[in-house]
């Protein structure tokens, strides 16, 4: 992507992982809730992929089977569809419900893309439950300003195939649970969102009840800040039932731990992210699963009220016993300031037990040999371009969160909330902020929205851009391929973000 929003500096600060074999209860509306702070959480496996079948839409379903859902589409959730094809539905005003708001286009059902005609923060009165899938959300539509939901959580419930982009999740406060919350997901990529005010994880993706799946999941380019907790995926419930998992090239942010946590028998994929003053664990992790934990950078917060826990610097925590071990590749990571250089096999002290069936096993032991694997394992979906750890704190930095909006014209243009910059004005500057560790302390920022582009026959393209690509602005071509790529002309025109 085309942008350059800070200039990087880096200082040398401390990290801290840790991998925990453990289980998790979530119990919120009609789910578990939360996890005990000793004992983190869990990932699942599961595997699956979506196919497509626009309505009206005369793309060709042979080429489009085999297309991203967008062209910086990565990990295992990289080729879900999303709504490609299907209807436009436009959220034109900022109402918790009825017509025109979110939560109506959310609760429709068959294939939809969903675009914005308006800018601000939609104040949930109630946790938005969403039960059907096939869906775009194009948060990069919005004017100036872009979208914030506040006032509840948002969660897709066995809502499968879903694109998730540039839209800012700040509700977890107004309903002391999670803001984003996944349950019984079967493809979906979040892209570009802004996580936080997270009165439990920032962002969590259960399967919780045997026989339920969650499988190919992609969380790219997010910033999880100021949340209780990061993240979880999958349940020691159902570790069977969730796997292809892929959290790529984000950034947490003044959270204490769990980045994710991981309850899982099935693979997953931990790579390029940004953990900027961790203080606990950084995840604790549990069951049988294939992580690949690749080139992350972490950085310790030296006011870490554990660190006399820790003095030989970061650990991942397993909550293990013989039957439930995990295979675990890692490479490359980075520990300011205790491990700082990335070619150096930190394995031993970065890793290590945390609650245990096993006799054989006490808490802080090393993990067991056969835990490690030196071999990593086949990347998920579309594969990531690997960076180094250092590589990725310089790109995931000035490239992150709900962070850019697109004009009539078609261009890229910045559109960070004030939060988002404070967060990131502090990681590519070194300077460590106090974290906003009170609920009392999530406030979301106003919007003043801006006016949004012309677009007289309502396809969700600029009259504009229409016609200096030659599509017709009198008549919904939405859903046709004029280049006969796969992508139809609304998503060429949202996937601009991208270059």
């Amino acid at each position: 992507m085309k942008r350059l929003l800070f200039k990087t500096k880096m200082t040398s600060i401390i990290l801290f992982l840790s991998l925990l074999l453990g289980s998790c209860n979530k119990d919120s509306d009609l789910f578990y809730d939360i996890v005990q702070e000793d004992i983190e959480e869990t990932i699942d496996e599961n595997q699956s992929e979506q196919g497509e079948t626009p309505g009206e839409s005369v793309v060709d379903n042979e080429v489009s089977s085999e297309l991203k859902a967008f062209p910086t589409a990565f990990g295992a959730g990289a080729y879900v569809t999303g709504g490609r094809g299907g209807k436009v539905i436009y959220v034109s005003n900022l109402n918790d419900s009825g017509p025109g708001s979110l939560r109506d286009a959310l609760e429709a059902s068959g294939k939809r893309m969903i675009v914005f005609s308006v800018a601000g923060v939609i104040n949930l009165e109630s946790s938005l439950f969403v039960r059907n899938g096939d869906f775009t959300i194009s948060g990069q539509t919005a004017p100036a300003g872009g979208i914030t939901i506040a006032g509840a959580r948002v969660v897709f419930q066995d809502s499968d195939n879903m694109i998730i982009r540039y839209i800012r999740f700040r509700g977890g406060v107004g309903s002391h649970n999670d803001s984003v919350s996944g349950y019984y997901l079967d493809g979906a990529i979040f892209d570009h969102c802004s996580v936080g005010f997270g009165a439990d994880e920032a962002i969590s993706i259960i399967t919780d009840v045997v026989g339920k799946t969650t499988s190919n999941i992609t969380l790219q380019r997010s910033l999880m800040g100021d949340s209780k907790t990061g993240g979880l995926f999958g349940s020691s419930e159902n570790p069977s039932g969730v796997g292809d998992i892929s959290v790529l090239e984000n950034l947490w942010y003044n959270i204490t731990h769990r980045f994710p946590n991981i309850y899982s028998d099935g693979n997953v994929e931990v790579i390029n992210n940004v953990i900027w003053r961790y203080v606990y664990r950084t995840s604790s992790n549990t069951d049988g699963y294939k992580l690949n934990h690749i080139n992350n950078w972490h950085l310790f917060s030296p006011t870490n009220s554990f660190e006399s826990l820790y003095k030989t610097g970061p650990k991942h925590s397993i909550w293990s016993s013989s039957d439930r071990a995990p295979s675990i590749y890692s490479h490359g990571n980075v520990y300011e300031p205790y491990y700082s250089n990335p070619d150096i096999d930190n394995f031993d002290d970065s890793w290590s037990i945390h609650v245990t069936y096993d006799n054989s096993l006490k808490r802080d032991d090393p993990l067991p040999k056969n835990f490690k694997s030196d071999l990593d394992f086949p990347l998920l979906g579309a594969p990531i371009n690997i960076k180094t750890a250092y590589e990725a704190f310089s790109d995931v930095s000035t490239n992150v969160g709900a962070n850019a909006r697109l004009d009539a014209n078609g261009n890229v243009l910045n559109n960070l909330d004030v939060l988002d910059v404070e967060y990131l004005d502090a990681v590519t500057s070194g300077t460590i902020l106090p974290r906003r560790d009170q609920l009392t302390q999530y406030i979301v920022p106003p919007i003043n929205g801006g006016a949004h582009y012309v677009d007289n026959d309502n396809d969700g393209m600029p009259d504009e851009w229409e016609e200096a690509n030659g599509l017709d602005t009198s008549i919904d071509d939405s859903a046709q391929d004029k280049d006969g790529d796969g992508y139809t002309n609304l998503e060429e025109f949202l996937n601009l973000v991208d270059l």
